[in-house]
């Protein structure tokens, strides 16, 4: 049976709530539930009250937070429909028809105390566990709405922080991606201890530096329930001085890009390979697009040194689900030393 203590409190004084500003019903010191106009003002003894009675009121309380606060149904229209009633001339007719006492009662037989059904409500109306589609309705409800897992796990920190390219008053960076239980949802990136940007991907331009100055950077990851990483190691590095010039530069080739197999069977038992080839070190996304230039999924935004380079696709989008049938493109998109960025594209079906 549920306790006082399985509810989280120490001491109650009204507890259940009757839908009506103002009017309660009570938990007694005594254990017996009564009806009053006004909220009890004496704390009560937890270890004297009545199961049976306090589930009844604590399923008020439960009933009018998820009818009433979340889903902005006053009339439980939902929850009558689950036990059938909706409709029904004799529903709030009398006492024992009064939607307020089905909802505590179902409450208590499914999640409190499991006590024959007493006289709160008509014995016309079936236990909730025997209502079909009621129970999963009262279970759900309960768990989503009211016992649902706060997420305290922070990101891990973002590894690897480097400079990817610089000028004389603009630095390229990318660090490795966090991971995170639930995701994460971005990035806040600092300079010299003040945060300058929130990128979504692990790489960021800063622009309008000073020539031939030296700044400090650190990244740190964040999930959607506002828990923050660690910050990553720092990384101090330079502006080009106008006196020094730049790197030579050139625009990175993109070559060689092939999907395997094409068409991609969707049924197989193994995930097709993307191969492409970078003519030096890149800033480098791989993305599935449909054959409107729709984005299907982003498969990786990284640094990526020259050479040979391959991933697998599990043939899923961005939501999880497989892809139909259909014609989708591969897209490569890289920046290299020169700052351009360069586009190379596949077309290929799925089938």
């Amino acid at each position: 049976t549920m306790s006082v203590a399985t509810l989280g409190v120490s001491s109650i004084t009204a507890i259940g709530y009757q839908g009506t500003p103002g009017n309660y019903s009570n938990v007694q010191s005594n254990g017996n539930c009564t009806y009053s106009s006004v909220r009890a003002e004496s704390p009560l003894d937890p270890n004297r009250m009545n199961d049976r009675c306090l589930n009844h009121e604590y399923g008020h309380a439960w009933s009018y937070y998820y009818g009433v606060e979340f889903q902005q149904d006053s009339k439980f229209t939902s929850y009558l429909k689950a036990r059938g009633l909706d409709g029904d001339s004799r529903v709030n007719s009398s006492y024992q028809w009064y939607t307020a006492e089905m909802i505590a009662e179902d409450y208590r037989q499914l999640l409190g105390s499991p006590n024959t059904q007493d006289g709160q409500i008509n014995w016309e109306i079936p236990f909730a566990k025997d209502v079909p589609g009621l129970k999963d309705y009262l279970l759900t409800a309960f768990r989503i709405r009211l016992v649902q897992p706060v997420d305290n796990q922070a990101p891990t920190a973002p590894a690897n922080l480097q400079r990817a390219n610089y000028s004389t008053n603009t630095v390229s960076l990318t660090w490795n991606a966090s991971t995170d239980n639930t995701g994460v949802a971005g990035y806040e990136l600092y300079r010299n201890g003040v945060q300058v940007a929130n990128p979504i991907e692990p790489s960021f331009l800063d622009i309008g530096l000073t020539p031939g100055t030296e700044y400090s950077y650190v990244a740190i990851a964040y999930d959607a329930a506002g828990n923050h990483s660690a910050p990553s190691a720092a990384l101090v590095t330079s502006t080009a001085s106008n006196a020094t010039p730049p790197p030579p530069t050139s625009n990175v080739v993109i070559s060689n890009l092939l999907i395997s197999p094409n068409p991609v069977v969707l049924s197989g038992k193994t995930n097709p390979i993307i191969k492409y080839s970078l003519s030096q070190s890149s800033i480098a996304s791989v993305s599935i697009t449909n054959s409107s230039d729709g984005l299907v999924r982003k498969l990786t935004t990284n640094l990526q040194q020259s050479g040979n380079l391959q991933l697998s696709w599990d043939r899923k989008d961005a939501n999880g689900r497989k892809v139909r049938a259909g014609t989708y493109v591969v897209k490569v998109e890289a920046t290299g030393s020169s700052g351009n960025p360069v586009t190379q594209m596949l077309t290929f079906r799925a089938k």
